[in-house]
């Protein structure tokens, strides 16, 4: 019984043992400074926008204008909702000619992203008629969270 014990001892213990080292490929596109935009294409559709991990969020303003978030009840994201975000702002950009900028930082299990908008490229009553579209363009898809003058998560 004691050399049984002893045996399942030594197994859990040679479980608990970390992994070999191994070389990883990162996946994620390098960060971005703010000052050089990048595009993010999603099926087709092309916006202007950074993916940011949390302390290059964390280095922006204290307050977004508009965050666009992404959420998951345990089944996944809306899976058309990203893109009709990026195509009603491909859509505004192409009406107005103003280019919008946003941070996008993924940060859950099951795909939840937040897209933080500063909108410092529109006026007020731009901004106002920018998140007016939104919310209407969003309005039938309950996974998808739109909060105005949202502070900035990350920042300490």
């Amino acid at each position: 019984m004691k050399a049984l014990l002893i045996i399942l001892f030594a197994i859990g213990l040679s479980a608990c043992k970390p992994p070999k080292e191994t070389t990883v490929k990162e996946s994620t596109p390098p960060t971005k400074t703010v000052e050089n935009q990048a595009s993010v294409v999603s099926e087709g559709a092309q916006t202007q926008g950074e993916i940011y991990n949390r302390e290059n969020l964390a280095q922006q303003p204290d307050t977004f204008r508009l965050v666009v978030s992404f959420i998951s009840i345990g089944a996944g994201t809306d899976p058309e909702a990203p893109e009709l975000l990026s195509n009603y702002i491909s859509a505004y950009t192409e009406k107005t000619g103003k280019r919008i900028s946003f941070a996008m930082m993924p940060w859950g299990r099951e795909g939840e992203t937040d897209q933080c908008f500063t909108l410092k490229e529109l006026t007020a009553g731009e901004q106002a008629d920018f998140i007016k579209g939104i919310r209407s363009t969003m309005a039938n898809h309950d996974l998808v969270q739109i909060v105005e003058m949202m502070k900035n998560r990350l920042k300490r």
